[in-house]
């Protein structure tokens, strides 16, 4: 996402969906904008990539 102001752009990163999984539709806002956080991906997304002979990392536990 790409945010313009003031001359400057500040630059977001943001997940979509998929046809099996869509993302909502809703109002919402930032509430709690946070530099670099980190992101995982949940069990439903490492099933889909080992269902298709790839396998992700699972850092959220740290265990790696």
């Amino acid at each position: 996402m790409y945010y313009f102001t003031e001359g400057k752009v500040q630059v977001y990163p943001v997940g979509v969906g998929t046809d099996d999984n869509p993302s909502p539709l809703t109002n919402a806002e930032v509430t709690m904008p946070l530099e670099s956080p980190a992101w995982y991906p949940p069990a439903s997304i490492r099933a889909e990539y080992e269902a298709a002979g790839e396998y992700l990392q699972d850092d959220s536990t740290g265990a790696g």
